[in-house]
């Protein structure tokens, strides 16, 4: 929003869910929310975007607080909500090529400054904005820069160092090549049962195994596979189906416990579980095939970020596709049409 309204950016609070009730996302406790910087690295984010956007000012939230020694003076506090904006619909994608944001801010800015600015003192103007959920139809441009942009941004997003170090040291312990999966049936789960996604992701890695296992040339032992799952419990089904079709399953905990040092078992347990979802993600894109589920977020993002497009392309399952290398498949559950073009 920042570089298409072409203006500064103050850097973005984010509610922390509960980990014990994921149905809780704690979007109204204000003591939930955190800074950027304690979700992801600041630095490289701001090292990307002075080379991209050279003229953009960037803002730590706290810089505006009062009785910060380097504090930012503030004219106008205004809020811009995007949920008024013609023809909009709640959790429906919104702004495109055809509808741009740009037009819609700057409209909306020359309307805030016009009624509601408090004159000629000095000081930054503050507009707040919520992150609506899917609200870009980032893959309806025909030029492709929308989807430039999105990627470009994705790569500066960079999780911070205790996540990042976690999955270096489960990447010592994994044998290579392995397949991974998202198995999502933890407490909060609206997809299917957990037999019923056990057995589509089970029939998925044996297809896998027969499609690629001999022309990736990985002999005649099948891969281990990483199981990525915010809940131990259901992960022990999971390797129960797996050994009877003859696939040798693990997890983080699992494989952290092989480390001869605990304390990469402490370094997760002591992760938030929106957190432990970015141990998981690490190794997700570093296994040999993927394998997630359509309604999920999580599954959607890991597969548009293993295709050199930045989209997932199509089951790699399918024999007339070429994936360029992405090997992933996500299991259709018809939930969340609208993730391929808006996530």
């Amino acid at each position: 929003m920042a570089i298409e309204g072409g203006v500064g950016l103050i850097l973005p609070t984010i509610p922390l869910r509960s980990s014990t009730d994921l149905k809780e996302f704690n979007v109204e406790n204000k003591d939930a929310y955190f800074a950027y910087d304690q979700w992801f690295d600041m630095d490289h984010l701001k090292a990307g975007l002075a080379q991209a956007c050279p003229r953009m000012k960037i803002l730590h939230p706290d810089s505006l607080k009062t009785g910060q020694a380097d504090r930012v003076v503030v004219k106008n506090d205004w809020e811009l909500d995007v949920g008024k904006a013609p023809g909009y619909h709640a959790f429906t994608s919104h702004f495109w090529v055809g509808n741009p944001f740009s037009k819609y801010f700057d409209t909306e800015l020359a309307r805030l400054q016009r009624e509601e600015s408090h004159g000629m003192g000095e000081g930054i103007s503050v507009i707040k904005i919520m992150a609506v959920f899917l609200l870009f139809r980032i893959t309806d441009d025909p030029t492709g820069s929308d989807l430039e942009l999105w990627n470009e941004l994705g790569l500066l997003i960079r999780f911070l160092e205790r996540p990042r170090t976690i999955v270096h040291n489960l990447m010592h312990q994994m044998v290579r090549p392995y397949y991974g999966v998202h198995f999502r049936v933890e407490n909060d789960t609206i997809w299917g049962s957990l037999e019923s996604q056990l057995a589509l992701d089970l029939d998925a890695l044996d297809d896998a195994w027969a499609m690629y296992g001999k022309r990736d040339g990985l002999g005649t032992n099948k891969p281990p596979v990483y199981v990525a799952c915010g809940d131990e419990h259901q992960m022990s089904k999971f390797i129960e189906g797996g050994k009877a079709r003859g696939w040798t399953v693990t997890h983080k905990w699992d494989l952290a416990r092989q480390i001869p040092n605990p304390e990469t078992v402490k370094m997760i347990d002591e992760l938030a579980f929106d957190f432990q979802g970015a141990v998981d993600m690490g190794m997700m894109m570093q296994s040999h095939f993927f394998i997630g589920i359509s309604g999920s977020a999580f599954s959607n993002t890991v597969a548009h970020a293993r295709d050199v497009t930045g989209r997932y392309r199509g089951s790699s399952l399918r024999e007339k596709i070429d994936d360029a290398g992405a090997r992933s498949y996500l299991v259709h559950d018809g939930v969340a049409s609208s993730y391929p073009c808006c996530l």
